[in-house]
């Protein structure tokens, strides 16, 4: 039998090709995992209004406290635009029924230009429009200025991960005019229906055991 042997240059092929079959193992869609019903966003109204923390040029109002905890089922970052200075990133978030895996199996999510969108298959009872739209949403992220803790947090936190994050829903204008409003209810689409999230506190939840 002949013997075979690793020679220097058939070790730069090996190494060439396992790194290569890393990268699309590593590209590869991950299933989302299944979380059962995660509970849905708490929301209350502040009595007055609370000016919060704001990069210059800009005045962040508060309009209600907002806390949630959410399956991340989409990631979208952001470097252009005036809107990029407050919010670098966007999540599209999954909570109560619609995390779970019977459901979650059967949807696509996906965003593009500060919206998000998805599309589902109608193999399973109960998904509708109207269901997706009221168990999620695509989430305007704005770390709290300075903090940058928290907004290195933000940034490193992917598709499939559960997180419980908690701030404001907010109301951002500038000097100029300009201004960004949140949406204060879960049941909208289309224009305007997105959360503006003031984040100040954030945490990774771990998946269930059995995941």
């Amino acid at each position: 039998m002949q013997s075979q042997y690793i020679t220097p240059k058939n070790m730069s092929i090996f190494m060439v090709l396992a790194a290569l079959a890393l990268w699309i193992y590593l590209s590869l869609p991950k299933p989302l995992p299944d979380m059962g019903d995660m509970p849905l966003p708490t929301q209350k109204e502040l009595k007055k209004p609370l000016q919060l923390k704001a990069p210059d040029g800009f005045q962040i109002t508060a309009t209600d406290e907002y806390t949630q905890e959410a399956l991340i089922v989409s990631t979208a970052r952001y470097k252009l635009g005036k809107e990029s200075r407050l919010s670098p990133v966007d999540f599209a978030l999954a909570w109560g029924p619609l995390t779970r895996k019977k459901y979650l199996d059967h949807i696509k999510f996906f965003q593009n230009g500060r919206w998000y969108y998805y599309q589902y298959d109608g193999d399973v009872s109960n998904l509708s429009l109207d269901f997706i739209r009221d168990n999620s949403a695509n989430t305007h992220i704005v770390p709290e200025p300075d903090n940058v803790i928290l907004r290195d947090f933000i940034l490193g936190l992917k598709k499939g991960e559960t997180v419980r994050l908690k701030g404001y829903l907010v109301r951002i204008t500038a000097k100029d005019g300009w201004h960004w409003n949140s949406s204060r209810t879960r049941n909208d689409s289309g224009d305007h229906s997105c959360e503006l999230m003031y984040v100040t506190e954030g945490e990774l939840i771990p998946p269930p055991a059995s995941q």
